[in-house]
């Protein structure tokens, strides 16, 4: 979520009121508002179907009760997925950041993906 919105996770709104980017990039996805609180900057090239595919995988890693979270094969399938209809270099490395920082939400799993591996080949490490 923060590298989609370049927002920190807690932040003071104008009335000095402590926001979460929990709350704030949920509300957007079920408004169908994502597309103005995101910071696209260089991921323009993407498309809003893949930007909103990964919203929607970073809105289920953090959801309450953590058994409505993701697996770590669901989260490694859907940017499996994502990487193989982009096959650019640009579209690896952003989604290798994409991955690792979305990994970091679903129960303290880390997982780094390179996308020219295959699924087997994923590096898993446990946090915590």
């Amino acid at each position: 979520m923060e590298l989609l919105s370049k927002r920190k996770a807690l932040s003071w709104d104008t009335s000095r009121e402590m926001i979460s980017i929990v709350m704030l990039f949920t509300s957007a996805l079920e408004h169908n508002q994502l597309d103005q609180f995101l910071e696209f900057g260089d991921v323009k090239e993407f498309g809003t179907k893949e930007i909103y595919t990964i919203a929607k995988l970073a809105v289920r890693c953090v959801a309450m009760p953590s058994t409505e979270m993701p697996t770590m094969k669901e989260v490694a399938d859907v940017l499996d997925g994502l990487n193989k209809e982009h096959q650019n270099v640009t579209c690896r490395t952003w989604m290798s950041g994409i991955t690792v920082a979305t990994s970091q939400c679903c129960s303290g799993i880390e997982v780094e993906f390179m996308p020219e591996l295959e699924l087997e080949e994923l590096s898993f490490s446990f946090t915590g």
